[in-house]
């Protein structure tokens, strides 16, 4: 019997509806997503991989991201997302256990390839059953779904900080499987039929050289791949900063746990945010919060008081990109607003972080995690003049035309 079936039968259950089965899926994915990500380059190092392995291994990763969306945005077009992600959920959580027996890095390099390509289209096809359901109720927004995303990795990261005080840290793979599992069923079992959505972004050749054709807006993108070099430590590394400083892993967790649960109210109101201030002062603030950040923890050595400055990853990743998304669409007709996002993802998180993990990965093997901030930091504050100058000579050209 189906567990949305049996749910339906019980009057405690009975107004569960396709939304809140869609919050659910968001809390196991990223949960999964949580219990790995934030510990996996503490595995690698105790496993002896260098720093610059660890950031090659970290920048494929990401780098697969554009790549495989794309591939499984087509494939779910034809097909249907739920029919997608009742393949890629299963197939991930086998995935992810087999990590913990591949510590040779060329293999480790090939597995990182079929990994990241069978694990990224997960978030972003979500997202897509997100819109759609917000949608078809035609109340809240997008940003209601996507906080229960937030939730679930900060309840998993500190579930597996407690954990890892018990057990070693191959206990993250088996946690992580298990989380996208429930993913599966849920999806399996709480929406039984193939929900109509919004195609996911795809990048069109056309409208690729269209944006291109614009410079002011093609500068801005090479801005953001910038950005993510210098914002990388703030993201996937940052838990070897709190290795080196001398936190545990569970202390490690309740790091993590911070940074996700401040994001959840600025996925609430981070819109509103940017409509009352504009997405450009937004901007420049979310750029000061990260100089700041990486100045901070390149000064700190005392986990207690690193935590804290957790609190600015709302800004220096939600709100960041809240206002890069309503900035972007302002300045792009509605139908590129798709090819639109597809850059942003492509330039920050794909280009950008990937070559931020690589810099990271050659640097630590020289220089102290620490050291590693404050070089990031020194590129932050020129990434930051450079956008603060394009917004000036951009508002300049407006106001002459």
């Amino acid at each position: 019997m189906r567990l949305q079936t049996y749910l339906m039968r019980n009057k405690l259950f009975s107004k569960l509806d396709e939304p809140f089965w869609v919050k659910v899926i968001y809390v196991f994915l990223y949960a999964g997503a949580g219990c790995y990500l934030s510990f996996y380059n503490l595995y690698l190092d105790q496993q002896n991989f260098t720093g610059f392995q660890i950031g090659a291994i970290n920048g494929i990763y990401q780098a697969i991201l554009v790549f495989a969306v794309i591939f499984w945005g087509i494939q779910a077009d034809r097909v249907g997302i739920r029919k997608i992600l009742l393949f890629t959920f299963p197939a991930v959580a086998l995935l992810v256990i087999g990590l913990q027996y591949i510590n040779q890095f060329q293999w480790l390099v090939l597995y990182i390839f079929i990994f990241a390509f069978i694990y990224h289209p997960n978030p972003p096809l979500t997202d897509s059953l997100a819109i759609s359901m917000a949608l078809k109720k035609q109340k809240g927004d997008f940003g209601k779904y996507r906080l229960w995303g937030s939730f679930g990795w900060g309840v998993a990261t500190l579930l597996m900080g407690l954990i890892l005080k018990y057990f070693s840290l191959i206990s993250i793979f088996w946690m992580a499987a298990l989380f996208f599992m429930i993913s599966w069923l849920i999806l399996w079992s709480g929406l039984q039929k193939e929900v109509k959505t919004v195609a996911p972004a795809r990048i069109n050749l056309k409208n690729f050289k269209d944006l291109f054709g614009r410079p002011a807006l093609a500068f801005f993108f090479v801005l953001l791949l910038l950005y993510g070099i210098a914002v990388a430590p703030l993201n996937y590394f940052i838990n070897l900063y709190y290795l080196e400083i001398g936190a545990s892993n569970s202390l490690i967790g309740v790091a993590f746990t911070v940074q996700a649960f401040f994001e959840i109210p600025f996925f609430l109101y981070g819109n509103e945010l940017v409509v009352r201030f504009g997405p450009k002062k937004i901007i420049a603030f979310t750029l000061l919060v990260t100089i700041a950040r990486l100045v901070a923890y390149g000064l700190i050595d005392d986990p207690l008081w690193a935590i804290p400055f957790g609190l600015g990853h709302a800004f220096t990743l939600a709100l960041f990109l809240v206002a890069v998304v309503e900035y972007v669409h302002r300045l792009v007709p509605a139908h590129w607003r798709a090819t639109a996002q597809s850059m942003i993802w492509g330039f920050h998180f794909g280009a950008g972080i990937t070559l931020g993990n690589l810099l990271i990965g050659a640097l630590k093997d020289t220089y102290t995690m620490q050291g590693v901030m404050l070089i990031n930091a020194g590129l932050a504050v020129l990434v930051t003049l450079m956008i603060l100058l394009y917004f000036a000579r951009t508002r300049r050209k407006t106001r002459a035309r």
